[in-house]
């Protein structure tokens, strides 16, 4: 180990965030802030909202995800980012009464390792994943249909093969958004924008994880 000598000094350690991009340092750091926004309503929601509740807050998350993922709502970004943060934690909140403790914890879990490896992967390839667009947008549409058709129709198997159809959808717009925030080709884009859609990709993924594996059990 050796010491500085006289007139020397330490060198100063690098900041972690130095060198990043400003526009997806805060993108990520808006991200954050409601991914954390979302856990404690949810936290709030589980403890302190009745039962009662699951109900209309069941129907303002469908309204929220038809408006902001059928139509596209996006701006004003920090209002419909902040009305859907709210929404889905304290929906969330309510929808884990309805699952094992275990499977709700596996299912936090894999999303969070599932979005820092598919965007670790996006990062460091820098490859482009904007080809995926089309496929991407005919799923979701089938999707949305499905979560409507299927309530009425009893085939077995049919929830868990369309949950595992979601779960590989929405990591694939977590790719294709991923490389987008990377590529920036949209003259409107913005931080807000870029960490809604982030946001809109992983809580996809983790509710159509969370139904497959509840499915499987």
């Amino acid at each position: 180990m050796s010491y500085p000598i006289q007139g020397q000094f330490a060198p100063t350690p690098t900041p972690v965030f130095e060198g990043v991009d400003p526009f997806i340092r805060r993108t990520y750091s808006v991200l954050l802030v409601s991914l954390l926004a979302i856990v404690s309503l949810g936290y709030v929601s589980y403890y302190a909202l009745p039962s009662t509740s699951f109900g209309p807050l069941g129907i303002a998350d469908g309204i929220i995800w038809v408006l902001c993922g059928w139509f596209g709502w996006r701006r004003p970004a920090m209002v419909t980012l902040g009305l859907f943060s709210v929404i889905t934690g304290l929906f969330l909140g309510q929808l884990a009464h309805m699952y094992y403790a275990n499977v709700f914890a596996l299912a936090s879990m894999l999303t969070v390792v599932g979005f820092i490896g598919l965007s670790a992967y996006v990062h460091i390839t820098k490859q482009s994943f904007s080809f995926l667009r089309g496929f991407l947008c005919i799923s979701f549409f089938i999707l949305l249909g499905g979560c409507f058709i299927l309530p009425f129709f009893h085939i077995r198997g049919m929830n868990l093969l369309i949950s595992a159809f979601g779960t590989l959808v929405f990591a694939g717009w977590i790719l294709y958004d991923t490389s987008n925030l990377l590529e920036r080709r949209d003259a409107d884009y913005t931080p807000g924008v870029a960490a809604f859609e982030l946001l809109l990709d992983l809580i996809g993924f983790f509710r159509w994880l969370l139904n497959m594996l509840s499915s499987r059990d």
